[in-house]
């Protein structure tokens, strides 16, 4: 179920001690330290953040057309991270074909370090990932032709312009959400009761998400986006 942007904004608000409501569509701004601007901005901003710490929160899966004739592939551009590789879909990538699975590049390179330069095929068996490269993967054999894979990626989804568009993300991350929302609203100046409301809510959008935050992440918390 979709989020609409102008009830987080408002739940935000309130919370921040702001007065910001909407009636027919219509934004109401009372005594407002932060705009509605500012908030749809800081939606966009805990989007982006949720999906590297949870790729799994928004993903997409469709037929990727690998590049013929080299073992190295880059994923779509839309894509944040890869999640799987699923099967073969042939040259039309409508036609499903041999399942694929991961393995280990230093497993391949010591039991076939030719696989680089091996023969050709029409079909792929096994790709290889490294979250320090999120944007190419490897596969082998090497495709003959540019032949379709089913793949799952994680993306961010259309960020909200105004408060009447959806949040294009499941209510379960509300939280989170409104934990960045207020994170980045709390450190629009230095007073030390905001910044540790800040840190506060820095803190929980990771908890929210089942993260524990490192020591000395918030060194220098102006500078997260």
């Amino acid at each position: 179920m979709a989020i609409l942007a102008s009830d987080l904004i408002i739940d935000a608000s309130e919370q921040f001690g702001d007065t910001i409501t909407y009636s027919g569509g219509v934004v109401s701004v009372d005594g407002s330290r932060v705009t509605e601007e500012d908030w749809i901005r800081y939606i966009g901003d805990a989007l982006k953040n949720l999906i590297l710490v949870r790729p799994d929160a928004r993903t997409k899966l469709v037929a990727h057309q690998l590049t013929a004739d080299t073992t190295v592939q880059t994923l779509p551009d839309e894509a944040l991270r890869l999640i799987d590789i699923v099967r073969n879909m042939g040259t039309d990538g409508l036609t499903p074909g041999y399942p694929i699975t991961i393995i280990r590049k230093e497993l391949l390179d010591d039991a076939d370090y030719t696989w680089h330069t091996a023969t050709a095929q029409s079909y792929i068996d096994h790709y290889m990932y490294n979250l320090e490269d999120p944007y190419r993967f490897w596969v082998t054999p090497i495709p003959s032709s540019a032949i379709y894979v089913d793949m799952i990626y994680s993306y961010v989804p259309t960020l909200p312009t105004a408060g009447s568009d959806d949040v294009d993300i499941r209510d379960v991350f509300w939280a989170p959400i409104i934990h960045w929302m207020l994170y980045k609203a709390f450190m629009i100046d230095d007073e030390a009761v905001n910044t540790e409301q800040a840190i506060h809510h820095f803190n929980g959008f990771y908890t929210a998400l089942g993260q524990e935050v490192k020591a000395g992440a918030m060194a220098s918390p102006k500078k997260k986006e």
